[in-house]
């Protein structure tokens, strides 16, 4: 190929723009993860409730099995994230109040939110790219609102919050 041919390629090339994760929180608001949050009180079976995700995100009714593992969590099954749903396999190290870091994953999971009887938990990533409640059942239109309250008061974008249609 010409040079002149290749010149304009690589000039429409470099202006290409890469993809980028969409926050779906304000920044400027602080991100409160759960102080002495115990993690023992995360083992069982979870299924998401809703979630928070670009627009034109498809998750559904995904699960999540947790289980002790010594000082430990595994945590395996399947998640709406910011790009949309994503296996899950993953060992999780308390690293903080609230705060789990996952093996072989970018970003930590925080714990923002747990109601008193442990049937309703609130997690995100600090970067705020995603959002997911998740109930041990199915969740009552009082817990889903206080995660929505707690959600917003964490500085998510609300209005995106997408409820998965109850099995």
């Amino acid at each position: 190929m010409p040079r002149l041919t290749v010149l304009p390629l690589l000039l429409v090339a470099a202006c290409a723009v890469a993809p980028r994760s969409v926050a779906l929180r304000d920044a400027a608001s602080p991100l409160r993860s759960i102080a002495g949050y115990d993690f023992a009180r995360m083992v069982g079976d979870w299924q998401a409730a809703a979630f928070l995700a670009p627009i034109g995100t498809r998750c559904g009714a995904e699960t999540l099995a947790i289980r002790a593992d010594g000082a430990a969590l595994r945590v395996t099954g399947r998640l709406c994230t910011g790009g949309g749903v994503q296996p899950v396999d993953t060992r999780a190290v308390p690293v903080g109040p609230g705060r789990l870091a996952l093996s072989g994953r970018a970003e930590d999971w925080w714990v923002i939110w747990s109601d008193h009887g442990d049937r309703t938990l609130v997690i995100a990533p600090p970067s705020g790219t995603s959002a997911v409640v998740l109930d041990r059942g199915r969740i009552s239109p009082d817990r889903l609102q206080a995660a929505r309250d707690v959600l917003a008061f964490n500085g998510f974008d609300v209005a995106r919050l997408i409820a998965v249609p109850a099995r």
